[in-house]
């Protein structure tokens, strides 16, 4: 099971059972700027599932650690980009 695959309708390779998406927080260390602190942000995603165990995180789970990134920080993110036409 690869993580660009779907979770629907796609089947577990060592298992053989259906892949699940499942809701998970997933606990972001992020790197204050200012204090050089480590702080957690939670960021809300999906992990795919089978019977055997865990498979690995949806496909837009590199971009929502990346909008969590950006918000944190203050920075703008892909989608506030994207919303602003910039």
């Amino acid at each position: 099971m690869s993580e660009s695959d779907s979770p629907v309708g796609k089947f577990c390779d060592v298992c053989k059972t259906e892949v699940r998406a499942e809701p998970e927080i997933y606990q972001l260390g992020i790197q204050d700027r200012e204090t050089d602190e480590v702080v957690t942000v939670p960021v809300p995603t999906e992990v795919w599932c089978c019977d055997c165990g865990p498979g690995g995180y949806e496909d837009a789970f590199a971009f929502k650690i990346n909008e969590a990134e950006c918000e944190y920080h203050g920075d703008l993110s892909p989608s506030r980009l994207k919303e602003e036409g910039a």
